[in-house]
């Protein structure tokens, strides 16, 4: 799903594909494209979340500058022609145990926190993607916790 709306997505503009193709490629994008979903809900995607978002994906998946930039660009393109969550989250289902999927619920409050102000929608469009993933109330609650007390909110 992500490389059809990737192909249309890059036909449109003539952007050429720079990200090698790899097996996890489509885990790096997915991931990064629920966090830019997650910066989306409220009005502003600031300057901290943006930051957050590249720093969480060279971060979480070991990358390089470079290879991190080309992925959130990517994963920018997929979100804006994305018409739901469930397709990126089949994705990470598909590929991650649960102690991987609350590795990608951690991220979402990393980037979420990154303004050290939760949004209610954020909060809220986090549930959402929390539920699709399988976790609980209480394993959700409990990462938010321990984000919240890393970004001393």
């Amino acid at each position: 799903m992500v490389d059809k709306i990737w192909s249309k997505f890059s036909k449109i503009l003539g952007v050429e594909e720079k990200v090698e193709k790899t097996a996890h490629n489509e885990m790096h994008i997915v991931t990064a494209a629920l966090m830019i979903h997650v910066s989306f809900t409220h009005d502003d995607f600031s300057e901290a979340e943006k930051v957050s978002v590249l720093s969480c994906i060279q971060d979480h998946f070991d990358l390089d500058e470079d290879v991190a930039h080309q992925i959130v660009e990517k994963a920018t393109g997929c979100h804006e022609n994305s018409i739901d969550l469930y397709g990126f989250t089949r994705v990470i289902m598909k590929e991650l145990e649960q102690e991987g999927q609350k590795d990608i619920v951690r991220l979402l409050y990393r980037v979420a926190f990154a303004d050290k102000h939760l949004d209610h929608f954020e909060d809220q469009i986090i549930a959402k993607i929390s539920g699709l993933l399988g976790i609980g109330v209480r394993d959700r609650v409990l990462i938010k916790q321990e984000v919240r007390a890393e970004t001393k909110v």
